[in-house]
């Protein structure tokens, strides 16, 4: 039996821990602060549960606050300013097959809802179907808020040069030692 560990093996709380090129990462105020690009631990980021790779690819975007409030008072003016402001984070994180899979689930839904909604709404219009119409109009609305909603589970808290601040699920964080 040799030496080597066991790179599928449960993390003991509070540990800290970094698989072979993957970033060393440590909580802050119950956040992940990590560089704004490169490749976290094997672990799904949900439930810190071990997974085979960390090959998810997450492209995630953050603005400041006051250009969301913007979009609220001024509206489509406001895409311009949320564009020139944005910030992205891309990294490769984990996540299990069951939380893929969700995701995976719900992404077709939506996409499926969005599609149907689509067709109807053209549909009815076509056939003078108002009704048809008009809930394919609000399919339409429910895929795209959906499909938009649905996405990696990390959300960017904040950004400052080339380091973010991400939230996590609470078994993954909970294995970060604090910094």
């Amino acid at each position: 039996m040799s030496n080597e560990t066991n790179p599928f093996a449960a993390i003991p709380s509070g540990a800290g821990f970094a698989a072979q090129g993957a970033l060393a990462l440590h909580q802050v105020d119950g956040m992940v602060e990590t560089p704004t690009g490169g490749r976290w631990p094997a672990r799904c980021v949900v439930c810190n549960a071990a997974v085979p790779a960390a090959d998810f690819e997450a492209t995630l975007t953050w603005h400041p606050g006051w250009v969301k409030l913007l979009f609220f008072v001024i509206g489509f003016l406001a895409i311009f300013a949320m564009m020139s402001t944005r910030e992205l984070v891309r990294l490769d994180i984990g996540m299990c097959a069951e939380h893929r899979a969700r995701r995976t689930r719900r992404l077709r839904a939506f996409t499926g809802t969005l599609v149907l909604g689509v067709l109807a709404w053209f549909g009815g219009a076509a056939i003078d179907a108002d009704v048809l119409a008009v809930l394919g109009v609000f399919a339409s609305l429910i895929g795209l808020v959906g499909v938009v909603v649905v996405r990696p589970p990390l959300r960017v808290q904040r950004v400052e040069g080339d380091i973010a601040w991400i939230r996590v699920g609470a078994p993954f964080l909970a294995s970060l030692p604090e910094k």
